[in-house]
């Protein structure tokens, strides 16, 4: 066997591995056998402030989206409130399962709490008959231009960002979310 086809063979055989080990991992996790690795909580360091010093937060990027009826908005639009990001995808599986945690969370929070289900690069239409079929009533949004994908460096879907009210990003999940997981991260922000 020559030495390009080692290599191929090579190459092929650690695809398969990490293919393996990626669809073991998230079964593993959707069905709550193991707990996921991946939830990065960010803590701002605590100072002492000097009389008429304000502390200082790195500020959430900013971008622009659609709402339901076409209107454009920016996300800072929402500072003020927490605020869940999710961007998703309709032909996402695991966006698809985690879709009921954040219709309890919308409904559980009501106006307390800004949940921003984004979605990327679908039609309203799409979108729209999704919503119908699987009885979800979240307001959507929508990135259409990939300026949140890229604002936030989106990598896959489901990604969930937790925003505090002044506009601190403290948590954010890659992956699905479950229960559990959804409350760790709405506790860093409330």
């Amino acid at each position: 066997m020559s030495q390009k086809n080692k290599t191929l063979l090579g190459l092929m055989a650690f695809a398969a591995f990490f293919a393996c080990a990626f669809f073991a991992y998230n079964a593993l996790v959707n069905s709550g056998i193991i707990e996921p690795i991946n939830f990065v909580v960010t803590e701002t360091q605590d100072t002492t402030e000097t009389p008429g010093q304000q502390e200082q937060h790195p500020q959430t990027p900013d971008f622009t989206m659609l709402d339901a009826d076409g209107n454009e908005l920016r996300l800072s639009d929402f500072f003020g409130k927490p605020i869940v990001l999710n961007f998703w995808t309709t032909w996402c599986r695991f966006c698809v399962q985690e879709m009921p945690y954040f219709q309890n969370l919308y409904q559980q929070m009501g106006d307390d709490v800004h949940v921003i289900k984004l979605n990327v690069r679908e039609s309203r239409g799409v979108v729209d008959n999704f919503m119908y079929a699987n009885g979800h009533t979240f307001p959507l949004y929508f990135d259409v231009a990939d300026s949140g994908v890229r604002a936030f460096e989106v990598t896959g879907f489901p990604q969930t960002f937790f925003i505090c009210a002044d506009g601190n990003v403290q948590a954010s999940v890659m992956g699905a979310m479950n229960a559990s997981r959804l409350q760790q991260g709405l506790d860093s922000i409330l």
